[in-house]
């Protein structure tokens, strides 16, 4: 997090991009390098070169003139967390930057961390399924972004593609809550990080499960609650979210789950599938509703064609149940409906107990 705030911090003028000056000006304030006036331009001027890529056109190609920026998806990219300790050791005062540095025992964990979710992805990608990385709280959700970005990156690739252990289509999956007020921004950043670095984005849309702990958690700290404040903007993040996503399904060859019992959006992206001529099948969308919740959606939109899919939770009850309570209080608008939901099953089964009704 300290490192995507630091480029809001270097990025003055708020236009998302760092031009050379602007670099060296940002570095000049906050860094010092031993070696003298001429040594710090060198190494800072390597760095920039690291970091930049040529400024494009509208048509997609570079300018005119070779110009360089740094942008947020190239800083984050490129900054690393290993990085990140020789960086912070000339920095001129001691800042959320340096305090976030890790020190070689973490680094270690890390890494650690880092071994056993590669070992889930090649277990995943050697059985031929996906592997869907859940979300959680905004206070460690980065540690977790970072950590499947990197997957993604490695092992969602075309067949032999440089620089990766490709499987021909997307395995790592992430999760994106779209209750959180910087999801469409997120999942935006996410799908052109994929597209500049040609590795297939996929992503599972939920609209969030701990809302309650993250406005508490908030006014604890006396900062805004990183939630929506009402329920319909949660529904207009969703929906430009899975009209965003389902443009990248067309274009890039992303894959999404749409996870929601909410029939506004299951419609939506029905018409949007339409839109963009997605193939029901093999188009690379799936539905997912948990068992025993909108059944009837999941139902229908498996006798349609589509690739619907029931999540059973599975575990002690002490871990099961807190879990369905949150998927309860998330989904507080739908269960209104259990009344319609009802009905449904009774003329389901009137069709199949009473003699005459087919």
């Amino acid at each position: 997090m300290a490192i995507r705030q630091f480029f809001q911090t270097l990025d003055a003028d708020g236009r998302g991009v760092l031009t050379a000056e602007e670099w060296h000006a940002g570095f000049a304030e906050h860094f010092h390098t031993d070696g003298g006036d001429e040594a710090r331009r060198a190494e800072v001027a390597e760095l920039f070169e690291r970091f930049a890529r040529p400024v494009e056109g509208e048509d997609g190609e570079p300018v005119e003139g070779g110009l360089r920026v740094v942008d947020y998806v190239e800083w984050t990219k490129n900054l690393t967390l290993q990085d990140l300790p020789r960086l912070v050791s000339r920095c001129r005062t001691v800042g959320p930057l340096a305090r976030s540095a890790l020190d070689a025992t973490e680094l270690q964990l890390v890494a650690a961390m880092h071994d056993r979710l590669q070992l889930l992805v090649e277990t995943a990608q050697s059985l031929g399924v996906r592997l869907m990385v859940d979300a959680e709280q905004t206070y460690f959700q980065p540690a977790i972004d970072a950590l499947v970005l990197e997957m993604q990156r490695r092992y969602n690739r075309p067949v032999c593609a440089e620089g990766g252990d490709g499987a021909g289509y997307p395995v790592v999956f992430n999760t994106y809550q779209c209750y959180l007020r910087d999801a469409l921004p997120r999942l935006r950043t996410d799908t052109e990080r994929a597209r500049r670095d040609g590795f297939f984005f996929a992503a599972k849309l939920v609209r969030g499960a701990y809302m309650v702990a993250e406005r508490r958690l908030a006014a604890e700290q006396g900062r805004e609650s990183p939630i929506h404040s009402t329920l319909e903007r949660t529904h207009e993040t969703y929906h430009a979210s899975v009209v965003h996503a389902l443009r990248c399904v067309t274009e890039e060859g992303a894959n999404i789950m749409l996870a929601t019992h909410n029939q506004d959006s299951v419609e939506l992206a029905l018409a949007q599938m339409d839109t963009h001529r997605i193939d029901p099948r093999t188009g690379g969308v799936y539905f997912g509703q948990l068992l025993g919740m909108a059944d009837h959606l999941t139902f229908t939109l498996g006798q349609s064609g589509f690739s619907a899919y029931k999540y059973v939770p599975y575990g002690p009850v002490h871990e099961v149940m807190p879990y369905l309570v949150r998927r309860a209080q998330e989904n507080s608008d739908v269960l209104g409906g259990v009344e319609k939901e009802r009905q449904l099953y009774w003329e389901e089964l009137k069709r199949r107990l009473l003699p005459g009704r087919s």
